[in-house]
């Protein structure tokens, strides 16, 4: 009989935000309020395999128990084994032009997650998005640590500076049916921890800001602690197109000209000529292969074509005066 073994770390979100692709485009949702959380399962078997690494968006709305996702103060966002997105199969033209099948990017306190859905490659693979956004770097941390082992994580760098970020507006609210959870859970130390690197920047990953439509059945009209969804892009300004940069953009550097030779050096350089083509008189009597080396040596030089410019236009003169 074999046995396994589940560790489990909980994080408490600021908010979660996700986009899911519909006929009418892919619009995104933002949720930050009541209580949201993140629950990792990490499933071994007794050898020590990995048999799965489970990820859950609890959306807790009373004081009930946060892993009980049946009760009904409980809206399941997120359910998605990790580990399953491995075995896909999968050739590799469709690996470069389609992307894998799940991937996160992360920076400062924002992870974002992509994942194919459904979960099998065709012509016109469909993706879903979300984003959710920590409570600290060190919970970031613990979390990306938790799922690299199946599913790639890019860290990415901040904007440059100069760049307009769009504020987030309010465009509706929805009331939950119960009061704000009060629970404060701690979170399993099941992961090391490493410092947290910036993030968000990848192409892939890049969302579209559009109007939100809201259409959640579960949230009812109430007089309780609203739940705030807002209509705006995800926080990542890099992931919102166009980039916009603030000022006026700085001057080109201009190329200096060399300054221009002066009379005196010419003639330096034309004496320096003439006396060595009277010291050098072997120069005509040099043997044609060694004569052919020496012109071609000559042919390189970047005046070249200047000089046999030059030198047309002294024989046209030459022979005119010769008529």
């Amino acid at each position: 009989m074999s046995t396994s073994t589940t560790a489990t770390s909980t994080f408490t979100l600021q908010k979660y935000s996700r986009s899911y692709p519909t006929s009418a485009g892919s619009e995104w949702q933002h949720f930050t309020n009541p209580t949201i959380r993140l629950v990792l399962d990490a499933k071994n078997a007794s050898g020590g395999d990995l048999e799965s690494v489970r990820l859950r968006v609890i959306w807790t709305m009373d004081n009930g128990d946060p892993m009980d996702t049946t009760a009904g103060s409980q809206i399941l966002f997120e359910d998605l084994d990790l580990l399953s997105f491995s075995s896909l199969p999968f050739r590799q033209h469709q690996r470069q032009s389609q992307g894998l099948p799940l991937k996160a990017v992360y920076r400062e306190l924002v992870v974002g997650i992509r994942y194919l859905h459904p979960r099998e490659y065709s012509a016109n693979p469909t993706y879903r998005r979300f984003q959710i956004t920590f409570t600290s770097a060190a919970s970031v941390s613990q979390f990306i640590n938790g799922i690299r082992t199946v599913c790639p994580c890019k860290a990415n760098s901040a904007p440059a500076r100069g760049l307009v970020e769009p504020s987030l507006q309010a465009s509706s609210t929805l009331r939950p049916p119960f009061p704000p959870s009060s629970i404060a859970l701690s979170q399993a130390p099941y992961l090391h921890q490493y410092p947290s690197a910036p993030a968000f920047n990848n192409p892939d990953l890049t969302f579209t800001a559009s109007q939100t439509k809201i259409s959640l059945q579960e949230a009812h009209s109430s007089q309780d602690t609203p739940l705030h969804v807002l209509s705006s892009s995800p926080v990542f300004p890099s992931l919102l197109p166009p980039i916009v940069f603030n000022g006026a953009s700085s001057p080109l550097p201009t190329s200096s000209s060399p300054a221009p030779k002066t009379a005196g050096s010419q003639s330096s350089i034309k004496d320096a000529v003439l006396l060595s083509l009277r010291e050098t008189t072997g120069l005509y009597d040099l043997p044609r292969s060694e004569l052919e080396h020496l012109v071609s040596n000559v042919v390189r030089e970047d005046g070249f074509s200047h000089l046999l410019s030059t030198l047309s236009t002294m024989w046209k003169v030459k022979s005119y005066l010769n008529d």
